[in-house]
């Protein structure tokens, strides 16, 4: 059996690869929308993390102006901490970013110096922020203040949005998967029923004549998911490095993706009839 296994997977190895080039195809159109939903959580997460007041100093902003607005504070009953931006420190923050020096590009540094203003876990809330805001837009060397809670909400609706979306298309994408992998493994038992009705008049059973076309849809799903997540990473990997930072999926997300796509290839062979008629 582990000859005839063996055999079956050689004769029909070309119609593996032909098979996952358009599978893949599938699935790195679906990886794609769940990489991008993928992303957006991670990054409304990280900034409910980050819950903050950032406020931004003019250019003018003398050393005993930011020591004052230091020592405001430091005296509010909200406050926890605070932190210190540079203009180099924004410069460098924003070139990781993006991926590329600002400086080279536009010959100066354009970011204004800021102080972080991290409040207790009691007050990290949006009408705290708001008025601790105003307050501080009062000084005359402040630019503006900035905290996450403006635009978080609408962040995340439109995120809860894009994942509704997001959730719809992989289940297209799903039915299409499986429609293509139906009409492979319809073309693949049409190919391999001659020989198996044969076997079959000889004494093999059900099981073992259909266990090479298991096997077979086995290492092709795999091998299909893998493609499909090595061309994403690859292209997640030039839009890091040249345009944006994407943060890819975990490990444990890729090793669950292979595991699931293989498992609906697997499950659609066994459940799928492949009767004998010639031979039945």
């Amino acid at each position: 059996m582990f000859n005839q296994c063996l055999g079956f997977l050689n004769k029909y190895k070309w119609l593996i690869l032909k098979s996952a080039l358009p599978l893949s195809l599938i699935l790195l159109i679906g990886f794609a929308f769940l990489l991008v939903g993928y992303n957006l959580q991670e990054a409304t997460q990280g900034i409910e993390g980050r819950y903050a007041l950032e406020i931004f100093l003019k250019d003018a902003a003398l050393p005993e102006d930011i020591d004052s607005l230091q020592r405001f504070l430091t005296q509010q009953p909200a406050f926890d901490s605070l932190e210190m931006v540079t203009r180099e420190d924004a410069l460098d923050r924003m070139s990781n970013i993006l991926g590329e020096d600002l400086t080279e590009v536009l010959g100066y540094n354009p970011l204004p110096a800021s102080i972080i203003f991290y409040p207790a876990d009691s007050y990290k809330s949006r009408t705290y922020l708001e008025i601790l805001k105003r307050q501080v837009e009062l000084f005359d060397y402040v630019e503006k203040g900035v905290f996450a809670g403006e635009w978080l909400e609408e962040l995340e609706r439109f995120n809860e949005i894009f994942l509704r979306i997001t959730s719809a298309f992989l289940i297209l994408v799903l039915v299409a998967y499986i429609l293509l992998l139906y009409m492979i493994l319809n073309h693949l038992w049409l190919k391999h029923q001659g020989t198996a009705g044969k076997l079959h008049l000889l004494g093999m059973s059900r099981f073992n004549l259909r266990l090479p076309v298991y096997i077979w849809s086995l290492i092709s799903a795999l091998i299909t998911s893998i493609m499909g997540l090595i061309i994403l990473a690859i292209a997640a990997s030039i839009i890091s490095k040249y345009f944006i930072a994407v943060r890819y999926f975990e490990p444990q997300h890729v090793i669950a993706i292979i595991i699931s796509f293989t498992a609906i290839s697997v499950l659609l062979t066994i459940f799928k009839p492949m009767k004998i008629p010639l031979y039945e």
